[in-house]
């Protein structure tokens, strides 16, 4: 039987991170499967494309035309090819949460599809269009300080980057276009939940309080420096996070485990993606979970079983296609 052929588009940074070689292994000698590079010099047939696209999206809504020539050429081999090519994930789907608005209101909308009794929340936002109202704008939402500060642009580098506001004089880093969202208690755990196809990976991870900032105005930090485990904290953990809960992070609960089993179907069916990670944080006093933010296919690091529950969804897919 001949291979069948996947495709991957993604930066040669992202490849790596997500051990490309050891895909293009196990899809080869397990599945019958030849990865291929896709590029605007090698848009050959496949059967499935997997991809990571959001920083070229990103580019391109920015005016860049490189990355807008590129995104054209995609579109229109995935055009041509109609329905004989199985995509991970669609571009529309990924563009939703590419931007941090229309990614809250998809979260939101998710959450009303949920049935459970215990369901996950958004914790709602206020887009910055005038600076000079800002504090106006919080009174009238009923925002009380510490709240976050956050780009509107929701994946890449630029995503990760916030700020803590703790009094109105923070509001002065503030810009236009940026997203304030209200800072919810959470005895500094955050969940990380990765997710791949039928499958996903629950992870707890240090998170941060306002203790140690009495004093300050505001404090800004890339959120990449708090979630990640380290021998020797970063300055920023060092600075927000409870290092109690920094050298102690506990097992998720198996109640916790059932709920979030239930959320990752909704999210996949209300997203339509197969592909992402999610963060949610359990408010301290009301115990009620909040998913704060999403993004297309994270590192996956700690889902141990990635690489091999990936590459049997994308050779079924494939599978699938030829029977089409």
């Amino acid at each position: 039987m001949a291979k069948r052929k996947v495709g991957y588009w993604m930066r040669a940074g992202k490849a790596k991170r997500i051990n490309i070689k050891l895909i293009e292994q196990i899809l080869r000698e397990q599945h019958n499967c030849e990865l291929v590079e896709l590029d605007p010099s090698n848009m050959v047939e496949v059967s499935v494309v997997v991809h990571k696209l959001t920083d070229l999206l990103f580019d391109a809504q920015q005016g860049k035309l490189e990355a807008i020539q590129q995104m054209k050429c995609i579109e229109e081999y995935f055009e041509r090819m109609g329905g004989r090519i199985k995509i991970f994930d669609p571009i529309p789907n990924i563009q939703v949460i590419v931007d941090r608005i229309s990614m809250m209101d998809a979260i939101q909308r998710c959450s009303n599809m949920c049935q459970l009794e215990r369901k996950f929340y958004s914790t709602g936002y206020i887009l910055v269009k005038e600076r000079e109202r800002v504090a106006e704008q919080l009174q009238q939402r009923g925002y009380t300080f510490p709240v976050m500060c956050k780009s509107r642009v929701a994946q890449g580098s630029q995503g990760h980057d916030m700020s803590l506001l703790l009094n109105e004089r923070g509001l002065s880093g503030v810009t236009e276009n940026n997203i304030i969202v209200p800072f919810v208690p959470h005895n500094a755990v955050l969940y990380k939940v990765f997710v791949c196809g039928a499958h996903h990976k629950t992870l707890v991870r240090p998170s941060i309080t306002v203790e140690r900032l009495a004093g300050q105005d505001s404090y800004n930090f890339h959120s990449d420096t708090v979630s990640k485990l380290k021998n020797v904290p970063s300055r920023v953990q060092q600075d927000l996070c409870c290092m109690e809960t920094m050298n102690k992070v506990s097992d998720v609960s198996e109640e916790l485990l059932d709920h979030i089993s239930h959320w990752c179907d909704v999210l996949r069916t209300g997203l339509g993606l197969s592909l992402f990670g999610y963060d949610v944080l359990v408010e301290e006093a009301t115990n009620k979970p909040y998913i704060i933010d999403v993004n297309y296919m994270p590192g996956y690091a700690g889902f141990n079983e990635f690489h091999h529950v990936l590459c049997e969804m994308l050779a079924e897919a494939a599978q699938s296609s030829d029977l089409e």
